[in-house]
């Protein structure tokens, strides 16, 4: 069993995702988290969504050091993303 290519068998290698799986603080602001990573947050949802789920995770993608984009789930399955463009944060739109 297992997956081969041209007659080699591939070994799935997946990342550590654990090292960049980060627990925000209560004291952290969601507009401080602009460094590309996954975060669990535990202790509350994100001001201008309209969840009132206070645990799930925010993917940030940061494109340079003044932009970047924040996706939040929330553990009630619902999805929230905004942008950050030098600076400057739209407001959270449902997706």
């Amino acid at each position: 069993m297992g997956a081969y290519f041209q007659g080699k068998k591939i070994t799935p290698s997946l990342p550590n995702f654990a090292s960049f799986l980060v627990q925000k603080t209560k004291t952290q602001g969601y507009n401080d988290l602009t460094s590309t990573g996954w975060y669990v947050i535990t202790d509350g949802a994100p001001g201008g969504t309209d969840t009132t789920h206070n645990y799930g995770l925010l993917i940030v993608f940061s494109r340079s050091g003044t932009s970047c984009t924040q996706i939040w789930l929330d553990d009630g399955n619902r999805m929230y993303t905004r942008n950050c463009n030098d600076g400057n944060w739209q407001a959270w739109k449902e997706k």
